[in-house]
């Protein structure tokens, strides 16, 4: 009695490929891009914190930040902080 296929025959068509593995870490470009998004925000509440003065509460750069929304640094800058030269030095 003949079996019912080689032990190779079966080997191949019995293993499957691994399955893929998810990956732990975000890719290089999106570090980079979330790295420049903390510093640009990180500038903008040192700056806010400088025309504060006294007055400054991480609190209140909280809201004020949150209150507008999503628009880009830039803009957030342009509304929050009042001396047009601080405005384009975004990093």
């Amino acid at each position: 009695m003949k079996p019912p296929g080689s032990f190779r025959t079966i080997a191949i068509t019995k293993a499957s490929p691994p399955a893929p593995r998810p990956c732990a870490a975000p890719s290089i470009p999106s570090i980079s891009i979330t790295t420049v998004g903390k510093l640009e925000i990180l500038k903008l509440r040192d700056d806010y914190k400088k025309q504060e003065g006294g007055n400054f509460s991480l609190q209140k750069f909280h809201d004020e930040m949150l209150r507008h929304g999503m628009p880009p640094i830039r803009l957030l800058r342009e509304i929050m902080l009042k001396d047009r030269a601080a405005w384009d030095q975004v990093l």
